[in-house]
């Protein structure tokens, strides 16, 4: 086809269909999506936390909008502790830990340590706490030569106002996860 000026107008219009087209496809499969404050999700929402895997869709209510997702191993902030910061645009959207802490001590004891899991309006089955904005997992059946004691997993978003089932289907995958993970020694 030789372009001229009458038809690049329309060949202009094919072009612009042509990327709209594939930029719903690349969302309709995932690689971004909607935030649940109405704004786009430029980026693939991740389906590990730092290595432990956890389903993407699981995760998705807990990230906002914006265009570049990274995650990151913190420091270990105290004996036993390991934690992964996921930020969106640079700012921190969550954080997922993993802690070992004395035997016997329930996931309410744990939630004290950790402002965003909101104490005020949570629910509980005894293994798992959790409100909209964090949740705290008692990992049971593992063990460790050098912490003893019990391992806890720890989620904490930057959302207000998060669904409470959401978060207790995240906490769950993401205890279930680190009970086959290497944090647990004994499985």
């Amino acid at each position: 086809m030789q372009i001229t000026p009458s038809t690049r107008p329309a060949l202009l219009r094919k072009r612009a269909a042509g990327a709209f087209a594939l930029v719903a496809l690349a969302c309709g499969l995932g690689a971004c999506s909607s935030a649940s404050n109405g704004e786009a999700r430029e980026y693939a929402v991740p389906s590990s936390l730092c290595g432990t895997p956890v389903p993407a869709d699981l995760l998705a209510p807990f990230l906002p909008s914006g265009s570049a997702v990274a995650s990151r191993t913190e420091g270990e902030p105290a004996a036993g502790v390991k934690r992964c910061v996921v930020t969106v645009d640079g700012e921190r959207a969550l954080t997922a830990a993993t802690e070992w802490r004395e035997k016997g001590e329930r996931p309410s004891e744990v939630a004290l340590d950790h402002e965003r899991v909101n104490m005020a309006d949570h629910e509980s089955t005894g293994t798992y706490l959790y409100s909209g904005t964090g949740a705290v997992g008692r990992v049971d059946g593992c063990t460790s030569p050098t912490f003893g004691g019990d391992l806890f997993t720890v989620l904490e978003t930057q959302v207000e106002d998060g669904d409470k089932a959401a978060m207790k289907q995240l906490i769950t995958a993401y205890s279930e996860a680190t009970r086959s993970s290497d944090v647990c020694t004994s499985r």
